[in-house]
C-alpha cells in the first residue's frame, strides 16, 4: 500500500506535463522534491505529523466603526481559527478602536502602524509589507527558539477556516519548503448550529469562483530563522519585485492583482489553488460601507458597483495602471499546481494542464459554484458571466460623483467633537512633502487631513493614495492647473501659494475651525490639545474673534510678532463672522500684492508697520486679536544647526512643530528632513515608516 500510495503521488504529481508548464526549472525543482519527499512511508508520516504541523500566523482587519452584526459574524469566524492545532496567532492590522478589545478576547495582536485611508480603511500595500516583512517576529515573540515551521496567512476576518488547514499546509511544506497558496471560499446564507461547516457549505452553499481570493498563504521558514534575519531584506519588493499600489482593502481587484504578480514574478517554487482542498466558509452579507446603491447581495455585487463606489473604481484604476495586471487575470484557477483530496486523509498536488483556461474547472468537484456552465437552447454556452475592464474607462475622475468633493469630505474630517478641521496643500512637485507630513500624522495616530490639490497632477496622486483631496478648478489659472516646476518668488509660485488662504476662507465661511499646516512642517505631538487649551483660556469676547500663528521670528528672545515675522504656513483660526472677514481681507490685500500672501497677513492683522501690535505676542486690527505662538514650542526653521545637531524628536522634547523653512529649493528641504531623521515616507514602497520597522 505504501508503495501504490507513492505512485499515485507521483502520478499526480508529474500530471499533464505534455500542456502549458510552469517555468521548466522551477517545475523540474519541485517534481523532483515532490519524488523524494513522497517515499516516506505513511506511519512515519502520522508518526511525525504532530511535530510537523507549522504554526500559523493569521494578518486580518476589520472594517472600522463595524456594526454588532457585522462584528458578531466576525467573531464567529475567528471563533473557527481559534479551533485550528495548534493555536494560531493572530494579528489584526488596523488601529481601530474596536480592534483593541477584540485582541485581548482572542490573545491577538494589534498592529496599529497600518497606512489607512481618509475613512480609516486599511491600504493593501501596507498590509502586506507588514506582514511579510515585520509582524511575524512580533507575533511569535512567545515561542522562542522554536524550530517549528511557520505559515504566514492574510485572511477576511468574516471566513471560516476548516480544521484540515494545518495538514494542509504540512503538505505543501514537505513538497516544497517555499510555496504561496491561494482559495476562493463558499457563499452560504446562513450556518446551522450542529451542522458540519465544511459539509453544510458544500451541500447548500456557491464556491465564489468568480476569481475572489479570500486566502492567501506563505511559508515564512521557522522563528529561529526570522529572528536571524534581517527585517530589511524582507517586505513586499522582495514578495513580487514591483511596488504595490495603494489599494483599499475589501474593495476588490487588490487579490488579483498580487497573485498575478506573484506569479509573475517565479520566485516560489510552488504556487499552489488549495481551493479543492480547503473548504473556506463565508456567510452572505450587503455592503453598506461601500456607499452604494444597491448594497445586497443580490447578483454580482463587485461587477454591479465598481462605478458607483469610488473605493471599488480606484482599486480598479490602481488593477489596471500597475504592472501588468490585466482584467480577469491572477484567479485561483490561474495557479499552476492546485491541491486535491486524494486517498483517505491525504493530498495530492496536480499540476494544471491549462492554468485558467476552463473557468467551469471547479464545477467538476464543486456542486455549485458562480460559473457554473451556462445552457442555451439545451447546449453549452459559456462559464457563468465575466466582466472587462479598460484602463480608459477607469481614469480618476475630476468631476462626477467619483470625484471627492469638499462638503462631502468635510463630513468625514471634521471632528465632531471640536468642530475642527486639519488642513494642508500641495502642488504635484512637493507630493513627497505632502506624503511625509501624512505619514507624520499617521504615527500620532491623526488619519484626518483635507488636503486642497492646487493642480491637476497632485490632486490625481492624492486621490489614487487614499486621500481627502479636493480640486476646485475655478481657483486655478488654466496655466497652472498641471505639473509646472515653480521657482520661488515666481509668478506661478505667487499664484499658488495665494490660493491656500482661499480654500481656508471656503472652510471658515461653512463654520468650522481650521488648523492650518503648510507640509513642509513636522509634528512631535498632537497639537490640537494645546490650542484648543489656548482658544478656551482666552476671554469668551475675544476667543471668537481669534487666530493664532507661528512666529518667524528666528531668536525667542526678540519680539515674536516683529515686522513680517508672522508665518502663514501654521496656524488655527475659530470659525466667526470677524475670522472671515479678516480673510477676506486678507485675500483683497493679496490680489493687489506682487509679493506671496504671507507679508499679507501681516499687514492685514498687525499693521504695516506693526501699529496693530497691542505687546510683543499680540495684535489686534480693530476686530480680530491675532496671537503668536511661542517660537521655542513651535519653532521655525531658522536655526540651521538645531537641524543637523539636535534632532527635534529626541533633543527638544518641548517642540511640539519644527518647520522647515528658512531654506530655498524643494531639494534642499528633502535633505534637511533626511539629514534630521525626520523622512517618515518610503517613496520606494509608498508606505509610512514607522519606529518599530
Amino acid at each position: 500500500m505504501p508503495r501504490e500510495r507513492q505512485k499515485l503521488a507521483e502520478r499526480n504529481a508529474l500530471l499533464s506535463l505534455d500542456g502549458k508548464e510552469s517555468p521548466k526549472e522551477t517545475t523540474e525543482n519541485f517534481l523532483e522534491q515532490a519524488r523524494t519527499r513522497n517515499r516516506t512511508s505513511v506511519g512515519d508520516e502520522h508518526a511525525q505529523e504532530a511535530q510537523l504541523l507549522p504554526q500559523l500566523v493569521i494578518f486580518t482587519t476589520m472594517r472600522p466603526d463595524a456594526q454588532v452584526s457585522e462584528i458578531s459574524r466576525q467573531a464567529q469566524a475567528i471563533a473557527s481559527w481559534m479551533d485550528l492545532e495548534p493555536t494560531p496567532k493572530i494579528v489584526f492590522q488596523g488601529c481601530d478602536p474596536g480592534l483593541e478589545q477584540l485582541a485581548h478576547h482572542w490573545n491577538a495582536t494589534v498592529d496599529c502602524n497600518i497606512d489607512v485611508n481618509f475613512r480609516g480603511v486599511p491600504l493593501f500595500n501596507a498590509m502586506v509589507h507588514r506582514a511579510f516583512a515585520l509582524q511575524p517576529r512580533l507575533a511569535l515573540r512567545g515561542l522562542g527558539a522554536s524550530a517549528r515551521l511557520v505559515v504566514g496567512l492574510l485572511v477576511n476576518a468574516d471566513v471560516h477556516l476548516p480544521r484540515n488547514l494545518p495538514q494542509i499546509f504540512a503538505k505543501l511544506l514537505a513538497l516544497s519548503p517555499e510555496f504561496f497558496a491561494v482559495a476562493a471560499r463558499w457563499d452560504v446564507d446562513v450556518l446551522h448550529p450542529g451542522n458540519s461547516r465544511e459539509a453544510f457549505a458544500q451541500e447548500h452553499g456557491t464556491l465564489h469562483s468568480y476569481g475572489g481570493i479570500d486566502l492567501f498563504a506563505w511559508s515564512l521558514r521557522s522563528y529561529q530563522d526570522l529572528l536571524d534575519s534581517d527585517a530589511s531584506s524582507s517586505g513586499n519588493r522582495s514578495v513580487i519585485g514591483v511596488r504595490i499600489p495603494s489599494f483599499v482593502f475589501g474593495r476588490g481587484k487588490y487579490d488579483n492583482w498580487l497573485f498575478h504578480e506573484i506569479l509573475q514574478t517565479r520566485r516560489w517554487n510552488l504556487t499552489v489553488d488549495i481551493t479543492e482542498a480547503a473548504t473556506l466558509v463565508h456567510v452572505r452579507h450587503a455592503y453598506p460601507h461601500l456607499q452604494v446603491e444597491d448594497a445586497s447581495t443580490s447578483g454580482n455585487f463587485w461587477t454591479n458597483n465598481k462605478r458607483h463606489s469610488w473605493e471599488a473604481f480606484l482599486n480598479v484604476h490602481l488593477a489596471l495602471a500597475y504592472g501588468s495586471y490585466e482584467s480577469q487575470l491572477g484567479t485561483p484557477l490561474h495557479a499552476p499546481f492546485k491541491l486535491v483530496p486524494c486517498l483517505e486523509h491525504e493530498y495530492c498536488v496536480i499540476q494544471r494542464r491549462f492554468p485558467a483556461r476552463c473557468l467551469c474547472e471547479y464545477s467538476n468537484t464543486a456542486p455549485r459554484t458562480q460559473t457554473d456552465p451556462v445552457l442555451r437552447e439545451n447546449k453549452w454556452w459559456q462559464c457563468g458571466s465575466r466582466s472587462f475592464e479598460e484602463a480608459g474607462d477607469y481614469r480618476l475622475p475630476l468631476q462626477g460623483k467619483l470625484a471627492h468633493q469638499l462638503d462631502a469630505l468635510l463630513k468625514e474630517v471634521v471632528d465632531p467633537m471640536t468642530n475642527l478641521v486639519i488642513m494642508t496643500a500641495a502642488t504635484y512637485e512637493y507630493r513627497f512633502l505632502l506624503m511625509n507630513f501624512v505619514c507624520n500624522l499617521r504615527r500620532l495616530r491623526i488619519h484626518k487631513l483635507l488636503v486642497a490639490a492646487l493642480d491637476e497632477d497632485l490632486y490625481r496622486y492624492a486621490y489614487a493614495r487614499g486621500l481627502a483631496v479636493y480640486l476646485e478648478p475655478a481657483l486655478i489659472d488654466s496655466q497652472y492647473r498641471h505639473s509646472l516646476q515653480c521657482a520661488f518668488g515666481s509668478a506661478c509660485f505667487r499664484h499658488r501659494s495665494k490660493l491656500k488662504s482661499r480654500h481656508v476662507y471656503e472652510i471658515l465661511r461653512r463654520g468650522h475651525d481650521v488648523l492650518w499646516s503648510d507640509v513642509d512642517i513636522t509634528w512631535f505631538r498632537d497639537v490640537r490639545p494645546e490650542l484648543l487649551r489656548a482658544r478656551d483660556a482666552a476671554p469668551p469676547n475675544i476667543s471668537g474673534r481669534s487666530v493664532w500663528f507661528q512666529s518667524n521670528e528666528p531668536d525667542p528672545d526678540q519680539a515674536w510678532n516683529g515686522i513680517r515675522r508672522l508665518n502663514s504656513g501654521f496656524y488655527y483660526a475659530v470659525s466667526s463672522a470677524s475670522t472671515v472677514t479678516g480673510l477676506s481681507r486678507i485675500l483683497e490685500h493679496a490680489a493687489s500684492s506682487q509679493l506671496s500672501e504671507q507679508p499679507s497677513f501681516y499687514d492685514v492683522l498687525c499693521g504695516e508697520h506693526g501699529e496693530y501690535r497691542l505687546d510683543n505676542k499680540t495684535c489686534f486690527n480693530g476686530d480680530l486679536y491675532t496671537h503668536f505662538l511661542d517660537p521655542r514650542v513651535f519653532r521655525n526653521g531658522a536655526n540651521w544647526t538645531y537641524w543637523v545637531q539636535n534632532r527635534a524628536d529626541q533633543g527638544a522634547p518641548a517642540a511640539a512643530i519644527l518647520h522647515n523653512n528658512w531654506i530655498k529649493g524643494l531639494a534642499a528641504k528633502q535633505e534637511r528632513l533626511e539629514a534630521a531623521g525626520l523622512a517618515y515616507f518610503d517613496p520606494e514602497l509608498e508606505i509610512c515608516r514607522y519606529d518599530d520597522a
